[in-house]
């Protein structure tokens, strides 16, 4: 008699595993994408993306496209794993519903990653990359003419597809995707420069505002802070891909040491007008000894990176 209780609880205790199984899996069904033709549409795409961590670096779009089920839904508020030398894979399923053909834009929003693909999946055909792009790269190799990594594609009218995004970062695997028309996209970024250049432009106040008072305040003080703020300015505008769309497009192995480079150079900038700022030689001497040895290493580490930045002049 215990033996069949036994056997009869061991059952419900299965099914209310494979009852609970199934609830999870139909609450982490992910929406798909609805497409729209409007010149206003931008979606941002973590609530509709999935992932996969590739730690073997051999997976390919096409047999993912036939294994759905391995994907897991992005649980967190960003798209970011981390630091991995993994191949990340997201899926993203979309549909247009209109009753015309359109055009749309993926955007990557990234200035460069150590490698990036893009597979558009149309209904049952297999997947067709139509984005490829690595660090090494030059700038004329990207199909759209923008500091931000993107691509357009076409879907026909009542139709189904999704999007295989595969990608490898040295850095950060924060990838905020996201997807509208090629108007909205355009609209997105060009906000994004002007508050850029609204930014930059209250820093040249700043910076002529120090030399207006330079001979009350001191030129030393005056001038410490002018090459600080510069330079904080020049590794802004090359972490933001601008160095590399308009100052060197055939030189995409100075991106990495550059952005290093300026980096140290801004907390080397930093430091100097601290010291001078609050006189640390004199009020804190031990302090400012500290902040001396803390510029000799940054202005080092700085002077390390110049050997990785092999420029082609040809």
């Amino acid at each position: 008699m215990q033996d069949k209780t036994r056997i009869t609880w061991s059952k419900r205790t299965v099914s209310i595993v494979i009852l609970l199984s199934a609830l999870l899996a139909t609450t982490t069904t992910l929406a798909r994408v609805s497409l729209q033709d409007s010149d206003t549409f931008y979606l941002p795409l973590q609530p509709y993306t999935s992932y996969l961590i590739d730690d073997s670096l051999r997976l390919e779009a096409k047999e993912l496209s036939k294994q759905a089920q391995l994907f897991e839904p992005v649980a967190t508020p960003h798209i970011d794993f981390g630091l991995t030398e993994a191949r990340v894979w997201l899926r993203v399923e979309l549909a247009n519903k209109e009753s015309k053909p359109g055009v749309w834009r993926m955007d990557i929003n990234r200035q460069y990653n150590a490698e990036i693909q893009v597979h558009l999946k149309v209904e049952d055909e297999l997947p067709k990359r139509i984005l490829y792009n690595t660090e090494n790269m030059p700038f004329s190799a990207r199909p759209l003419e923008d500091a931000l990594l993107g691509v357009d594609f076409e879907l026909a009218a009542n139709t189904n597809a999704e999007i295989y995004v595969g990608y490898r970062s040295n850095s950060t695997t924060y990838l905020p995707i996201g997807i509208g028309t090629p108007q909205a996209v355009n609209e997105q970024h060009n906000n994004e420069h002007q508050v850029n250049a609204l930014m930059n432009g209250a820093l040249l106040a700043m910076v002529a505002f120090a030399l207006l008072i330079g001979a009350a305040i001191g030129w030393s003080l005056s001038l410490s802070f002018c090459i600080y703020i510069v330079a904080g300015m020049a590794y802004v505008f090359n972490a933001d891909g601008y160095t590399f769309k308009y100052l060197w497009p055939e030189q995409p192995q100075l991106n990495d040491p550059m952005n290093m480079a300026l980096m140290l150079m801004m907390s080397f900038f930093a430091l100097n007008f601290a010291l001078r700022m609050f006189n640390f030689k004199k009020t804190s001497p031990r302090l400012g000894s500290t902040i001396v040895a803390m510029m000799g290493l940054a202005l080092g580490f700085a002077l390390a990176a110049v050997p990785f930045l092999k420029v082609n002049w040809v």
